[in-house]
């Protein structure tokens, strides 16, 4: 852990100009230009990570699906359970391990993604035309090595 001197507090940053905050506002503001295109097609945006997730796949297992797709387990059994019930996904028992389901998009739900990428697309070109091509890059690169370096820094 990293020591700081006894006036630390008085270096905090005003709460607009943190990290947390601007990366919470950045987020809201990308996904709202998703959530447009996805309330069309009546999705949420857990449904389509979900989705995507399992775009040209045979099928996950739910605990590798919700971890990829940064979604709770408990969460997970309830997104699935409604995505089953609308017709977009089907469970199946893992035929490497018999103890796990795997979930798999139906070809109702294939369709839909197919239908829905061009719509994403336009969003991902917007926010490129935004910020252009290399800055945008240089973002991911940031994040990722941010998210790393966090992630291996341990506590």
């Amino acid at each position: 852990m990293t020591t700081l001197p006894p006036d630390a507090a008085r270096l905090l940053r005003d709460l607009t100009h943190s990290l947390p905050m601007a990366l919470l506002r950045t987020r809201e503001a990308v996904v709202q230009r998703f959530r447009k295109v996805l309330s069309r097609h009546r999705l949420t945006e857990q449904q389509w990570r979900v989705m995507r997730a399992l775009d040209g796949k045979e099928g996950l297992e739910i605990s590798l699906l919700a971890e990829q797709c940064r979604i709770l387990l408990p969460s997970m059994s309830g997104i699935l359970r409604r995505m089953e019930q609308r017709g977009l996904v089907q469970r199946r028992a893992n035929q490497a391990d018999g103890r796990s389901v795997c979930v798999a998009l139906t070809p109702a739900a294939q369709a839909l993604v197919e239908r829905i990428k061009p719509e994403v697309v336009a969003v991902y070109a917007e926010i490129e035309q935004l910020l252009g091509k290399e800055k945008l890059e240089l973002l991911y690169a940031l994040l990722e090595e941010l998210e790393q370096g966090l992630s291996q820094g341990g506590s």
